[in-house]
């Protein structure tokens, strides 16, 4: 962990009035939070995890450099989490078994790991007091206690995993029938009480806030309370609606269509037709299943914002920089850097380097003082400028350059905008605000790339060169990187455009293949876009499928609707060019017309007018 990142750590736990002996209850040490907080010792990613949860933010949002059997470990766990959702229990069981070889620096949070995904797989076989017993026995590990007659949570501090095993709890007790309905809603009030009071970021809290209100929603139904019932449902769509997430979407279109058929909703939901409700849960349905048939599904499974090994940093920039084994292994200063046994087995991710000798590493190739601006865009202590600089990002991708803009008027007045990666992330921002409020010449628009990318990259001719993936690079620089072939793509350049983004593509699914998904993601849709410009529907397709994948996965709907649509405009496309069999044109048009309404439905769900308004062109275009 980089100093500054702990010192966001430590003064987060001061703002909420939390002693390092609260905080690290069951997790660690006080001397190892301690520690942790100065910087002098990184923790693994687990136990980041659980310390950022407890103080109610979402760990998710920070990149982290692990070693390389914690970057396998989290692989695991991401792939787990993947087959638990779509319901794969006997590859779930699987997984686990070989999960349980792996060797964690936290094992009480490995075993409390372990024991709600066996909690999962004894519900799904309807063993409930199993079930009940390994999540009780779970929550021990870390010291959480849980009233049994009470069933209340009061006065603890919850970690995202013990927050998860105190819902399924609720989940289990429900479905077993074993307590009454009165008391199962005061239990899950109470955990409404802990998420609105302790999950101060939104798209932590979502998460948890989707889930307890469908129960409390669930519950009032199964109580006659209708009206109460809507009401919770509506409160937690329109969050959903505004944050452009699906947690728990489907459930709660099955509740309504349930409780319609015994009430009247109308003038009391009012956030979308049932019509167009029910036509987001058949695209939900049908992309999970053809989610299943995606090859090579494990690796599109990655963290939101993404981890990266020290190793395979380490190899990627010795070579980037021209270097042979031999020949890093001497700084510049002359002094030994390391051994080259000791070097090739970091490399093969055999051994992991120590702290110290990690920072000589980097210092060795050209990255020294980097490393914080790796986890942190914006550099600052104040852990609202983080927030802000996140918020600024989710305006960014959901096109409300608006919002964007009043935001990032708040985050200068708190920053140090002498800081060379402050500069960088408010130009960046600065050019994409500018460029959506009036068309620049792409020529401008990668000049201007090329000198923010200055800002950072002292080899800046070799960018130009070749923006091949060996390098390391930080979000926003990979972000720059990336609109590079943007340029090219508002330019009409499409070839060109083609060649950077699919350089930028080698960088995630070559040299860093549990990189960035967020990223990936937005990438794989802009090649989706140049592929279907250049007739290549096949291969569009392809990417629009990984893209969506990708998003189901993170329980987003960001580019949904987008790539729902760029699908119906391809096979619209070969609708048009087919001239020889009327069976393939007649194919073509049902396809078109099936994705253009599943494009529109999303879009009306989640107020993408933009979206809207292209369908209904390209409909009257094509006479569909």
């Amino acid at each position: 962990m980089s100093k500054s990142l702990g010192k966001i750590l430590q003064r987060l736990r001061k703002e909420q009035g939390m002693s390092q002996k609260e905080l690290s209850q069951g997790l660690c040490s006080v001397t190892t939070l301690s520690r942790f907080e100065s910087g002098d010792r990184e923790p693994d990613q687990i136990l980041f995890e659980a310390l950022v949860s407890r103080l109610g933010k979402d760990s998710t949002k920070w990149e982290l450099i692990l070693s390389e059997n914690d970057k396998k470990l989290l692989e695991k766990r991401s792939y787990i989490e993947y087959l638990t959702r779509i319901g794969q229990w006997d590859e779930v069981e699987k997984e686990l078994q070989e999960y349980e070889h792996f060797n964690g620096l936290s094992k009480t949070l490995h075993e409390q790991y372990q024991l709600y995904i066996k909690a999962l797989l004894y519900g799904q076989n309807k063993y409930y007091e199993e079930a009940i017993n390994a999540c009780m026995i779970a929550l021990d590990k870390t010291k959480i206690k849980i009233g049994k007659e009470k069933l209340l949570i009061e006065g603890e501090l919850l970690s995202k995993y013990e927050l998860r095993i105190v819902c399924f709890i609720g989940e289990i007790l429900l479905e077993a029938g074993r307590e009454d309905l009165e008391k199962l809603y005061h239990y899950w009030l109470s955990i409404m009480k802990y998420v609105e009071l302790r999950c101060s970021d939104e798209q932590y809290r979502l998460r948890f806030y989707s889930k307890v209100y469908y129960y409390l929603a669930y519950i009032s139904y199964q109580r006659q309370e209708y009206k109460k019932s809507v009401l919770y449902s509506k409160k937690a769509l329109e969050e959903l609606i505004r944050r452009r997430r699906t947690y728990y979407l489907k459930q709660f279109i099955i509740l309504i269509n349930k409780i319609e058929k015994v009430y009247d909703i109308s003038g009391i939901l009012e956030i979308a037709s049932m019509e167009v409700l029910n036509i987001v849960f058949k695209t939900l349905e049908e992309w999970e299943e053809i989610n299943k048939n995606i090859e090579h599904k494990e690796r599109y499974v990655r963290f939101y914002n993404g981890t990266y090994s020290i190793n395979e940093i380490i190899k990627n920039m010795r070579k980037y920089c021209g270097k042979t084994q031999e020949g890093f292994m001497e700084s510049p200063n002359g002094s030994v850097v390391s051994n080259q046994s000791a070097l090739s087995k970091i490399e093969n991710g055999k051994r992991s380097p120590r702290l110290t000798t990690k920072r000589t590493y980097l210092e060795a190739l050209g990255l020294e003082g980097k490393e914080e601006s790796y986890q942190l865009s914006i550099q600052g202590e104040d852990f609202e400028v983080q927030e802000l600089q996140w918020e600024i990002d989710f305006y960014i991708s959901t096109h409300e350059m608006g919002k964007a803009e009043e935001l990032l008027w708040k985050l200068k007045e708190k920053i140090d905008l002498d800081n060379v990666y402050n500069q960088q992330y408010v130009r960046k921002v600065e050019l994409f605000i500018r460029d959506a409020e009036e068309t620049i010449p792409y020529e401008e628009y990668q000049k201007e790339i090329f000198s923010i990318l200055e800002l950072t990259i002292k080899d800046i001719d070799k960018i130009k060169e070749n923006t091949d993936g060996q390098g390391f690079f930080t979000t926003v620089e990979i972000i720059l990187l990336m609109n590079l072939g943007c340029a090219y793509h508002s330019g009409k350049e499409y070839e060109k455009a083609l060649e950077y983004y699919q350089r930028v593509e080698r960088y995630f699914s070559e040299f860093y293949p549990f990189s960035n998904a967020n990223i990936y993601k937005t990438l794989l849709y802009d090649i989706s876009q140049v592929y279907g410009l250049l007739g290549r529907y096949e291969e569009s397709l392809e990417k629009c499928k990984i893209c969506i994948f990708i998003e189901m996965f993170h329980e987003q709907a960001l580019v949904h609707a987008a790539a729902l649509y760029n699908i119906g405009w391809c096979y619209g496309k070969m609708m048009i060019m087919e001239q020889e069999s009327s069976k393939k044109k007649e194919y073509y048009k049902k396809n078109c017309l099936k994705f253009f309404e599943q494009s529109c439905s999303i879009a009306r769900f989640y107020k993408y007018k933009v979206v809207e308004q292209a369908i209904k062109e390209k409909r009257k275009l094509w006479e569909l």
